[in-house]
């Protein structure tokens, strides 16, 4: 499972333009030919020419998912947002004398912008539902637009991508989830809707002398630009992306460079989106989804950036690859271990594949119709499969071979993620990070309901204890791990401390204990009795960046 997040996701390209008053969001490119970006898979800094050439790791160490970058070349300083430690950080542009700037207070900072002249800092954070500003040194924090998700509908606003225009005095963001881009005076008054429309909007970028934003959405895989009132909206970039992300612009060469996380690569096209070019296209990563073998003492896991299917012992010895080719972003995995078959999803090929246990005998089952296949549950007695699409806004299921794919939820959804099946009363359960519910349908997809309703920000990994009538489930924006009654009443908050980014979960009903992956922060997988005392670390090493998980429990139900 994975957050869009979220995601993200995860390697993100922001730029910082020195030849003009406008501070952008996003990685890199400046006046002495050097781009620099966040990676989050990899936890980095680099750099490199801005023909790709000459790639620097600058900061590998003490980052846990650094995301927007900003630069200040006149001062010889970077400044970049952390949402695995929730800090704003800056150092020398060689990486030397990392300082904290802000520390508290944050709960997913993403896009970055700087006004160099008025010494002030802007981001977003979609934790928080704010965007805020601050002093350079990361003193005078200030709440400058703060949205109510009540008066949204309950709907995950997601503010993201940020620019400035610092002489017209605006700011521009993407709200990535509500697929719209907003604008706002510097100080947060007078906020007009700009576009809407759209996807997810996320990477975004300004021309100011032209009149011009630019911006990528990789719900539609697409780069676009438009006046800056909204007006003509155009294509630029159509084919051959699979997450494009953060954006910035070489206005003096007419340039405009992406990160595109499907292909994990950097690159760069003409302003009007011809001469596509690719600039860095190996050595990034991102590691995701994962499943536990516990008969044999296995842990399975896929790793986005090498893109890999991996296996090693519970102690992280003995790591094994078990699919190395024809991967571009697996992600949701599951395991038929009678059958001695495992299950992924993969949003970068947009399929849904199986092989026999070491990796052999690959197939594509689902191969056509998908756009961000994430979740994913087997019915093993009915020989079917299911599984959501964030990008769809759908769930769908098919046989366990990949025939007869149907459509079983396709509206209210704006971005399901966990999933669970109850096969006995014929119910699946789902996770939505847009609405931030937790709802339950019938297996063909009828008579949805709504379970929890309030006091999510994230939720993610969920799985159900029917014996018991509970259900469990992580949640990344609150850092806790929750449980409720299958019909949503009586919630109660199980592990409430210690947590960064916590995702998959599993139940070990038999000895009374729950599982769980941490990714960002702690890049573990931990376990607790199933009213959350006890917290131990079962696995920390060979991990990367562990998201979904999955137990095997013998003849157990779970």
């Amino acid at each position: 499972m994975r957050l869009w997040v979220i995601l993200s996701v995860a390697l993100n390209l922001l730029f910082a333009v020195t030849t003009s008053p406008v501070a952008l969001p996003v990685v890199p490119i400046q006046v002495t030919g050097k781009m620099y970006w966040t990676d989050s898979g990899a936890d980095k800094i680099q750099r490199a020419n801005l023909d790709g050439s000459q790639v620097e790791d600058l900061i590998t160490s003490g980052l846990r998912e650094p995301d927007g970058l900003a630069l200040d070349l006149d001062a010889g300083k970077m400044y970049w947002v952390d949402q695995g430690t929730d800090k704003i950080q800056r150092a020398n542009l060689d990486g030397t004398q990392v300082k904290d700037l802000v520390t508290s207070g944050l709960r997913g900072p993403d896009g970055l912008a700087l006004d160099i002249d008025a010494g002030k800092m802007y981001w977003t954070d979609w934790g928080t539902d704010k965007i805020q500003r601050a002093n350079l040194d990361g003193s005078q924090v200030e709440d400058l637009v703060t949205f109510n998700r009540a008066a949204l509908g309950g709907v995950l606003p997601a503010p993201d991508g940020l620019a400035l225009d610092i002489d017209a005095g605006k700011m521009y963001w993407a709200m990535q989830i509500m697929g719209m881009i907003l604008r706002a005076n510097l100080d947060g008054t007078q906020v007009e809707l700009v576009t809407s429309g759209l996807s997810r909007p996320d990477g975004l970028a300004l021309d100011v002398d032209a009149g011009k934003m630019y911006w990528t959405d990789w719900g539609t895989d697409k780069i676009q630009r438009a006046n800056l009132d909204g007006t003509q909206v155009e294509d630029l970039v159509t084919s051959g992306l699979r997450g494009p992300d953060g954006l910035a612009l070489d206005l003096d060469a007419g340039k405009m460079y992406w990160v595109d996380q499907g292909t994990d690569k950097i690159q760069r096209a003409n302003l009007d989106g011809s001469q596509v070019e690719d600039l860095v296209k190996s050595g990034l990563r991102v590691p995701i989804g994962l499943a536990l073998d516990l008969d044999t003492d296995k842990v399975y896991w896929t790793h986005q950036g090498p893109n890999r299917i991996r296996r090693a012992n519970l102690d992280g010895s003995r790591v094994e690859d078990l699919v190395i080719s024809g991967l571009a972003g697996p992600d949701g995995l599951a395991l038929d271990l009678d059958a001695g078959k495992m299950y992924w999803t993969d949003w970068g090929t947009r399929k849904i594949q199986r092989a026999n246990l070491d990796g052999s005998q690959v197939e594509d089952l689902v191969a056509s119709g998908l756009h961000l296949p994430i979740g994913l549950a087997l019915d093993i007695e009915a020989e079917k499969m299911y599984w959501t699409d964030q990008r769809t806004g759908k769930i769908q299921r098919a046989n366990l071979d990949g025939s007869q794919v149907e459509d079983l939820v396709t509206s209210g959804l704006a971005g399901p993620d966990g999933l669970a099946l109850d096969l006995g009363t014929g119910k699946m359960y789902w996770t939505d990070q847009g609405t931030r519910k937790i709802q339950r349908a019938n297996l063909d997809g009828s008579r949805v309901e709504d379970l929890v309703t309030s006091g999510l920000a994230g939720p993610d990994g969920l799985v159900l204890d029917l014996d018991a009538g509970k259900m469990y489930w992580t949640d990344w924006g609150t850092r806790k791990i929750q449980r409720a009654n299958l019909d949503g009443s009586k919630v109660e908050e199980i592990v409430t401390s210690g947590l960064g980014f916590p995702l998959g979960l599993a139940l070990d009903l038999k000895v009374g204990k729950m599982y769980w992956t941490d990714k960002y922060r702690l890049s573990a997988i931990r376990c607790a009795n199933l009213d959350g005392s006890q917290v131990e670390y079962l696995f920390t090493s060979g991990l990367g960046s562990p998201i979904g998980l999955a137990l095997d429990l013998g003849d157990s139900e779970n």
